[in-house]
């Protein structure tokens, strides 16, 4: 079966070109960067507002002993203690008049277990995580006090342990790469929901073309498998522009809480997980092809849909097992065997450096089993698409593969 690439490339922009033009297509491209921006904006406001809202309280002390530790306390400048009293009746009246925000209820009972009250006129108005973080250290300091303890002392000894940990190469030690973790795990998972949205686009468009009989008229010029590898290559390419627009947002809103920089990634991480991940896509895309040729209504291709979608993520079912043996024989085996090739492999690589041998061999059965899942994929195709009054039966495809 030769391919003709002109008309692979014809068939390609063809369809990157009216998918990029539907409505469907740019509403979701665009509203969920949109969504992103929104929410990270929304969270970051409402930090800001949290830290910069001033919280007034006043505080209830049953005995004296601990207030020289409050006030003294390395509080926020959000925290303002309006009013110290021993008073409760007056301070919930202030709390009733909107003078304070709420009041902090201190008594000798409430010290000894390390408990205090906070009554508010709206917990919505207040922060009672930043005011729990900001007391821990006077409460501390005073039960120490009180024990007879030396803060100094306590503190040498409760000296948490520091694992300092790094990688050794060729007997030197480096700093541990982050990336080296972090990048196959999210290819990974780009894998699967690019393999989804385009194995989806790829179906119906297949099943819809079959039903208005347009096929029939496209195959008198073009081969099976240029028509095939065409649609694959065109709402791939559209499919991975939309990724990379949704990915590209993703890191601009994340720099505003997490410092990427300290990830240290570079081509040499990333270009190994690029490349299962794109030859991976065409691998899982061309079963979507084929699988839509074999169909004859949109609504039988959901549980298929389903059931191909399951194949890339199976091995995440066993993540954790991976992560912690990704050297086990049948890790290995699997990680030759179609179509678990790129989803095995990335998993490995998140949690090992695999041996260039191993690299190699993977790719290499990778790549032999594009071709043969594409052409393959072509005979279905080729069978399927022109039966407009039924499925395919598992007789059928047979067929069509011993053609």
């Amino acid at each position: 079966m030769k391919l003709k690439w002109p008309n692979v490339f014809r068939v390609a922009r063809w369809e990157f070109w009216k998918g990029a033009r539907s409505p469907m297509f740019l509403f979701m491209t665009f509203l969920i960067p949109l969504i992103m921006v929104a929410s990270g904006g929304a969270n970051y406001l409402t930090e800001r507002f949290e830290q910069e809202r001033p919280m007034n309280l006043g505080v209830y002390n049953e005995g004296e002993a601990f207030l020289p530790y409050l006030q003294s306390g390395n509080f926020p400048e959000t925290i303002v203690f309006e009013t110290f009293s021993t008073d409760e009746a007056r301070l919930q009246a202030m709390l009733d008049e909107g003078t304070i925000d709420a009041y902090l209820k201190v008594t000798d009972e409430g010290l000894a277990r390390g408990a205090m009250n906070l009554y508010a006129s709206d917990l919505r108005q207040v922060n009672p995580n930043m005011l729990r973080n900001a007391l821990q250290a006077p409460l501390s300091q005073y039960r120490l006090d009180q024990l007879g303890l030396d803060a100094e002392i306590i503190l040498s000894a409760t000296q948490p342990v520091e694992l300092q940990v790094q990688e050794l190469r060729d007997g030197e030690a480096a700093d541990m790469s982050i990336a080296g973790m972090v990048v196959p795990l999210a290819v990974a998972m780009v894998l699967i929901m690019s393999a989804l949205l385009s194995g989806q686009v790829l179906m119906y468009g297949v099943i819809k073309e079959k039903r208005n009989r347009v096929v029939e008229i496209l195959l008198s010029s073009l081969s099976s498998a240029d028509l095939l590898l065409g649609k694959i290559v065109g709402v791939g390419g559209l499919s991975l522009l939309q990724i990379l627009i949704w990915v590209g947002v993703a890191a601009v809103v994340g720099a505003r809480f997490i410092d990427l920089s300290t990830l240290n990634i570079t081509l040499l991480d990333l270009a190994p997980s690029l490349l299962f991940f794109f030859f991976g896509f065409f691998l899982l895309a061309s079963m979507f092809a084929a699988l839509g040729a074999t169909m004859k209504e949109a609504e039988e291709s959901s549980q298929a849909q389903g059931l191909v979608v399951l194949i890339p993520v199976a091995p995440m079912f066993a993540s954790s097992f991976l992560i912690t043996n990704p050297d086990a024989l049948w890790a290995v085996i699997l990680s030759h065997v179609p179509p678990f090739i790129p989803t095995m492999v990335l998993l490995r690589m998140a949690a090992m450096d695999l041996p260039l041998w191993q690299m190699a061999s993977t790719m290499a059965a990778l790549l032999v089993s594009i071709g043969l899942f594409v052409f393959w994929g072509a005979r279905v195709f080729e069978r399927g698409i022109l039966q407009y009054d039924k499925a395919m039966g598992v007789k059928d495809i047979a067929a069509a593969l011993r053609k």
